[in-house]
């Protein structure tokens, strides 16, 4: 098969996924809309291309209007897009993390004219609504979200015609009424990095934001300035805007790794590969997220009216490790922080230098057995090929709808919003066998 990936190289998994279907066998070609110094590893980048066309033409001719600039550059970057827009056509399977080449997915139905299957991978703020995502967070304990992507509406519409577009969802959204595919968000090629455990008497602790607020940057320093003002010792290095295999060389001499407050991120699997000691908000309250997953499977059971000890029974079961082990702390030796329990639990770790070596030799055999790119990739072609199989569903999570089951607006204009917004999707099949009709709180089902 050929594999298409873009636009927006989303936490490097360009690599991973590439990593994954080259393993199995397919080619791949990544296409990126605009790089950056972090994740600069796609084959394409179209911004990067343009400009390249434009320095091309200024030096053939030296006297041009801007007009004249004005109208190569438009006509370049048609050329360019449409060029990428055509690998995309020619591919087997096209995944599309954050966005594609129109809004809202409009360019999927065309795509899929070609018998190019589609993925769309919901990728973090770009499909985040904040009052959804709360809803989850405070089922499962975790800490309240502080940042989305845009408005309410221009977010769930997003997401609305990601679902009726896709041939199948991967990532995640709180936002979602049709089921994800979430053992992406865990991927991981582990080859690439590094593992070192230094276990250091004073220890070097390592904090990574790609975004300060998301991350709780300024609270992590508060935090290392009150720690050493109790006379611990330790070093802490702050690193910001370097290339991703630069960070990777970089986790093997550290100690500890110091991930966001509100939002984890891949970065702690990467540090826990490399050999450290990880705090990170993704993964509180493990007992209340396992039951969110466990109510999730026995909603897709009732659907299917599974038989217990059947052969879809066993199969659900053997799903359950792959998107939840993040949550159990009897395999994930990630240690789950929020904003006030950060300060305590850095604390021990300082204190407890067994406890940091146990922790960190750990880290490496769970990113191997849960998140290697080939399981991650073969799970996506069988969704995309047999979109409405059970065992599609059954790889598939958010069976619970935070919106059909949870959601009460706060106002009138709110519940108007999630009403036109669910109307993009409600004549779909899926929608229909999955939603009864429902009237409650002023939301129409």
């Amino acid at each position: 098969m050929k594999i298409y990936i873009g636009n927006v190289n989303i936490a490097s998994l360009y690599d991973e996924l590439r990593t994954g279907f080259e393993a199995l066998g397919h080619t791949v070609v990544t296409v990126e809309e605009s790089g950056n110094v972090i994740t600069n590893s796609a084959d394409f980048t179209l911004t990067a291309m343009l400009d390249d066309a434009l320095q091309n033409f200024e030096k053939k001719f030296h006297t041009i209007s801007a007009r004249q600039r004005a109208e190569y550059q438009e006509a370049m970057r048609q050329k360019i897009w449409n060029s990428a827009f055509s690998e995309a056509c020619s591919a087997d399977l096209a995944i599309f993390i954050w966005k594609s080449f129109l809004p809202e997915w409009q360019d999927l139905p065309l795509i899929k004219k070609h018998g190019t299957k589609v993925a769309v991978c919901l990728a973090g703020s770009e499909a985040r609504v904040l009052a959804l995502d709360n809803i989850y967070r405070a089922k499962t304990g975790a800490s309240i979200a502080v940042s989305a992507c845009g408005d309410m509406e221009s977010i769930l519409r997003h997401v609305r015609f990601a679902e009726l577009h896709a041939d199948v969802l991967i990532g995640g959204s709180a936002a979602g009424l049709r089921p994800m595919y979430i053992p992406v968000t865990t991927i991981l090629d582990t080859k690439n990095i590094p593992c070192h455990v230094s276990n250091r008497d004073v220890p070097t602790v390592l904090h990574a934001p790609s975004n300060r607020t998301t991350k709780g940057t300024e609270i992590w320093l508060r935090i290392f300035s009150e720690l050493e003002a109790e006379g611990w010792k330790f070093t802490v290095r702050l690193l910001e805007n370097i290339p991703h295999q630069t960070m990777l060389n970089t986790l093997q001499y550290m100690d500890i790794f110091c991930d966001g407050l509100f939002h984890g991120g891949k970065m702690a699997r990467e540090a826990m590969a490399a050999g450290c000691a990880v705090l990170s908000a993704f993964g509180c309250d493990g007992d209340a997220c396992l039951k969110f997953w466990k109510d999730d499977d026995d909603i897709l059971r009732r659907r299917w009216q599974v038989k217990p000890g059947s052969a879809e029974d066993r199969f659900i079961d053997e799903q359950f490790p792959k998107k939840a082990w993040y949550f159990d702390t009897s395999i994930n030796p990630c240690i789950a922080v929020r904003p006030d329990t950060a300060k305590d639990a850095l604390r021990e770790l300082l204190r407890n230098k067994a406890l940091r070596q146990s922790l960190a030799l750990r880290g490496r055999g769970v990113m191997e057995k849960y998140c290697q790119p080939e399981s991650v990739c073969q799970d996506i072609i069988e969704m995309a090929c047999n979109p409405d199989s059970f065992r599609t569903e059954a790889l598939q999570s958010y069976h619970h709808s935070l919106l059909y089951y949870d959601c009460v607006p706060t106002t009138i204009e709110e519940a108007i919003i999630y009403n036109r917004t669910t109307d993009i999707v409600r004549g779909c099949t899926w929608y229909k066998k999955k939603y009864p009709p429902l009237l409650r709180d002023g939301l129409t089902f």
